[in-house]
């Protein structure tokens, strides 16, 4: 088989534990990866800034930071120009973005408008927010597309791509779920204080600034009456997220440990452990169930992610909603520990069958399909 040259774009760890495993696929056989890292500057940027590089020695890494007064339309104009000429320094063959983010949209149009293949990772997934815009914009500039599973793959179908373009892998950062004693030292390491719970609640960005505030401000209260402790993981950049972090603040100083983010490997692992996730996070709908870890999704941004399947371990809380009807029998009943039903062999046979020479060469020009 040939080997492309292949580039990857990613924004943050929790983008990064679905792109890796690809990455790892690709190295192991002697392809030529290029990966270009993406962010706006927090304080926590550099933490962020995750250090990958040194697992894979033979991969060639790019990194910007952007200002982060940066509007999001300057922000994406800027990166698709960089990443522009990441392709074309590179001499880039093919092109993978992941999801929904503004970064993935910025380097799928840099990829199409370069001439180069691009592909979609969790194409078809139901964000919520402007990221289900988003997410079906990058699918129009995307060329090949790899879903999660079958109801993901429907829903790309229906936005006029070929169905031979699509192709169902599994969810892959579940791969990443190491051992039950590397789970236990992860919670060692941490000082984890049993029971506990973990809060990813993002930014709502169609609402105020004072409104993201009052709902944060809300869930904050509601968890303080609750007899947890929380590891709190800090939001995603998007518009409001000091509203996000200026509530936190409210947390009562003995319950909640906050950090800017974890590693893939240990953030699944303290996943699998926690009585439950509380936020609004895709990761409640993309990695919990596997692990048996009931989600409380808190108000609209995941609305009506996975209609029509069976997340009988999601248990929806609208805004203002009592939670803690929801959580106690969770605290008494206590992690459910269950093993993933994926694992990388599989994961690895499924790649095997999909990435041939014909996957990383399809036509460029784009047409609608719609079958008669």
């Amino acid at each position: 088989m040939k080997k492309f040259r292949l580039a990857f774009v990613t924004s943050c760890r929790s983008d990064w534990a679905k792109i890796r495993p690809y990455v790892a696929f690709f190295v192991q056989r002697e392809y030529p990866v290029f990966i270009f890292f993406a962010a706006k500057q927090t304080e926590d940027s550099e933490k962020n800034a995750f250090a990958a590089a040194d697992k894979f020695p033979t991969v060639s890494w790019q990194q910007d930071i952007a200002d982060a007064s940066l509007s999001q339309t300057e922000y994406i104009a800027r990166l698709t120009g960089k990443i522009g000429r990441f392709l074309e320094e590179n001499r880039v063959e093919f092109l993978f973005v992941h999801g929904d983010r503004p970064e993935a949209l910025a380097a799928a149009a840099a990829g199409a408008l370069s001439n180069i293949p691009v592909c979609q990772i969790e194409a078809g997934d139901v964000s919520g927010n402007i990221d289900e815009s988003i997410r079906h914009a990058i699918t129009k500039l995307s060329h090949r597309f790899l879903a999660d599973d079958e109801e993901a793959k429907k829903l790309v179908l229906r936005l006029g791509e070929d169905p031979r373009s699509v192709f169902v892998t599994g969810a892959s950062a579940i791969t990443l779920l190491p051992p039950e004693d590397v789970r236990q030292a992860v919670l060692q390491k941490y000082n984890c204080r049993t029971p506990y719970a973990i809060v990813l609640y993002h930014p709502e960005t169609r609402f105020s600034p004072a409104e993201q505030y009052d709902r944060a401000r809300i869930l904050v209260e509601e968890l303080n009456k609750l007899p947890l402790s929380y590891v709190v993981i800090s939001p995603n950049q998007d518009r409001g997220y000091e509203e996000v972090l200026r509530a936190y603040k409210l947390f009562s100083p003995e319950k909640a440990r906050f950090f800017p983010s974890f590693p893939c490997e240990e953030y699944l692992s303290l996943l699998s452990c926690a009585v439950c996730l509380v936020g609004n996070s895709s990761s409640g709908f993309k990695d919990a169930p596997f692990l048996g870890t009931t989600t409380v999704n808190v108000g609209d941004r995941q609305y009506d992610r996975g209609r029509g399947r069976s997340f009988s371990s999601v248990l929806q809380a609208p805004a203002g909603t009592d939670l803690a009807p929801l959580i106690r029998p969770l605290i008494q009943n206590g992690p459910r520990r269950r093993t993933p039903e994926q694992n990388a062999r599989a994961l690895t046979a499924v790649f095997e069958r999909i990435f041939t020479d014909d996957f990383f060469q399809p036509p460029l020009q784009k047409h609608f399909y719609f079958p008669d």
